[in-house]
């Protein structure tokens, strides 16, 4: 490669940060911080009570998707892993996973005991 990149002195093509609602952070107002601070406070951080606010929020997850039930979870790969094991993936399955993406989507297939092979096209 004969060009420089970026970091060894060329010009950048893209300059300042990413737009202003491009990600989540930028878009979180009071509503957001309260209901946080609420369930923080009232240190019920899980679903295993009536009054839950995990419970209740995935009661209306699934009444807004027109389903019998969901399930919060705290990170994309906890929701990879939760597909697969739904989806009766486990030990010695064969998982075919994009040659490019996050290290999550193979990480899932993983922690399932089942194992991957990229697919090439």
């Amino acid at each position: 490669m004969t060009k420089k990149l970026a970091i060894d002195g060329r010009n950048p093509v893209v300059t300042g940060g990413i737009p202003k609602g491009m990600h989540g952070s930028s878009v979180i107002d009071e509503q957001e911080i309260n209901a946080v601070t609420k369930v923080l406070k009232s240190q019920n951080l899980f679903r295993f009570s009536d009054n839950s606010e995990v419970l209740k929020f995935e009661q209306e997850a699934a009444e807004l998707l027109g389903v019998k039930h969901s399930l919060m979870v705290n990170s994309g790969t906890s929701a990879i892993i939760c597909a697969l094991t739904g989806g009766g993936i486990g030990p010695g399955d064969e998982v075919i996973v994009p040659g490019y993406t996050f290290i999550a989507t193979a990480a899932a297939v993983v922690a399932v005991g089942a194992y991957t092979s990229n697919c090439r096209d």
